[in-house]
């Protein structure tokens, strides 16, 4: 201040109306590029006050304005001030806590009096320079020592990685700092998400193809690692499993969606997501399709065509893919997409599509329309009693094979039908049915002939009567 009269500088740029905006949006960005800063409109390169016109509007168009045009959206403080008989609109903008700042695609740094337009290594420099961590990276509130490591994930750790240490395994890879877990390591081990809601995973099945009827319906707030089974087995409660005869006496049962390329998607879903979205992971049921939505589109401007075509891999979250790698749940980087194409094809009873959806990025399954089929009669190898059998390119789907059998039984008999050589701790993990219960089940299909144990007692299994 000098002789009364106020002086442009790091912090201060005048503008006489608000006539001169993409100035004033220019400013804004420099200064919270910087320490921050104030444009004082109805002020003179001088200093000195001008008539300007301040209307009902005028403010709210111009708030509008600058948060359409900076990125991250600017929320600067506006006053209008008297100034003898003038009135002044001062804009304050703070420093920002993201940046660089853009406006209109373009960044700008205050030096002295001028904002300076950036250059493209130098807006690298500045995004180096105040690169936030990522969301997996970031500690959360939990403490290492008060982890409570989910049952359901040691269970499923131990069928890829038996004698897997998660305490070490989290230390060696500095899932932790200063024993503050990582988010990565909380979201992946805990027994129960009480941090982040939205990293949590909605299943649901609904009547018909739309969302109005609810049929069945889970949230999953377990650790990430447990959750793609236990979503696998949600889904398998609520699909059929098809039998069909090749025209001899070989029972061929098949499930009405590809189970791998499920599971592939689900995986991609939990290690790929943007969690900084507060949308929650969704997989959606239908008669006629299967939906997994993924908060957030493809990491770095990549399009559904170049994940198809190019079989790219992107990690948006490094630590969470690492975690995935390392316990045996992703078995090498990149062939997500590529299994889900390959097992669908191999199925060959539904297609898969891939697309963007809003914010979302959405893997659809769809069945295709069903052949005729021949439907003819002969007696059940099980139990003598009449079934009905289908000779057809495509197989009948029914929800159930026998009315001996009550529900429970009978998810434990399709699957053993479709995974030959389960033992009943992997029946466990897989259905998250309590071992208890599965081996009661496991013996009432054995006493009905319904299954057979085949191979000796440590690499044995169990397998379906044909």
């Amino acid at each position: 201040m000098k002789g009364g009269k106020m002086k442009e500088s790091e912090e201060m740029e005048f503008k006489t109306s608000f006539s001169e905006e993409s100035a004033i949006l220019e400013s804004l960005c420099a200064f919270a590029n910087c320490r921050g800063g104030t444009v004082l409109v109805g002020m003179n390169d001088d200093g000195e006050p001008v008539k300007i016109e301040i209307g009902k509007k005028t403010i709210e168009r111009l708030t509008t304005r600058i948060k359409e045009n900076c990125d991250p959206a600017l929320y600067p403080s506006i006053v209008v001030k008297t100034h003898g008989p003038f009135e002044i609109c001062e804009i304050t903008i703070k420093e920002a806590e993201h940046k660089p700042v853009f406006v209109s695609g373009k960044a700008y740094l205050r030096v002295g009096k001028s904002n300076v337009k950036l250059k493209v290594a130098e807006i690298r420099d500045l995004m180096l320079k105040y690169k936030q961590p990522d969301f997996d990276s970031s500690v959360c509130s939990e403490k290492l020592s008060d982890l409570t490591i989910s049952p359901r994930v040691l269970e499923v750790i131990a069928t890829k990685k038996p004698g897997f240490n998660i305490v070490n395994f989290i230390k060696e890879n500095k899932l932790e700092h200063r024993g503050i877990l990582t988010n990565a390591a909380y979201l992946c081990f805990t027994d129960k998400n009480t941090e982040h809601f939205n990293a949590c995973v909605k299943a649901g099945r609904f009547k018909g193809s739309d969302m109005v009827t609810i049929i069945d319906m889970t949230l999953f707030d377990d650790g990430l690692l447990a959750i793609t089974e236990q979503a696998m087995a949600f889904i398998r409660r609520n699909i059929r499993m098809g039998v069909e005869f090749d025209g001899g006496v070989q029972r061929i049962e098949k499930w009405e969606y590809p189970l791998e390329a499920l599971r592939e998607a689900i995986v991609n879903a939990i290690v790929h997501r943007d969690y900084t979205d507060k949308s929650q992971i969704q997989i959606r049921i239908f008669d006629d399709r299967l939906e997994v939505w993924s908060p957030g589109k493809l990491p770095r401007d990549m399009t559904p065509e170049e994940i198809i075509n190019e079989s790219r891999s992107v990690p948006r979250n490094m630590k969470l893919a690492e975690i995935f790698y390392n316990t045996g749940l992703i078995e090498s980087w990149g062939s997500g997409f590529p299994r889900i194409l390959s097992e669908t094809e191999k199925h060959g009873e539904v297609t898969v599509t891939m697309k963007h959806v809003g914010d979302s990025f959405v893997v659809t399954f769809t069945k295709k329309q069903p052949e005729k089929v021949i439907v003819t009669q002969r007696y059940s190898a099980v139990n003598d009693s009449p079934e009905v059998v289908y000779r057809s390119s495509n197989p009948v789907y029914s929800r159930s094979t026998d009315s001996e059998l009550n529900k429970p039984q009978l998810l434990v008999f399709k699957t053993v039908a479709a995974h030959p050589g389960l033992m009943a701790k992997d029946l466990s993990v897989m259905l998250q049915i309590p071992f208890g219960s599965i081996d009661r089940h496991v013996r009432v299909l054995l006493k009905k002939g319904y299954i057979v144990r085949k191979g000796s007692k440590k690499t044995g299994g169990y397998v379906a009567v044909k």
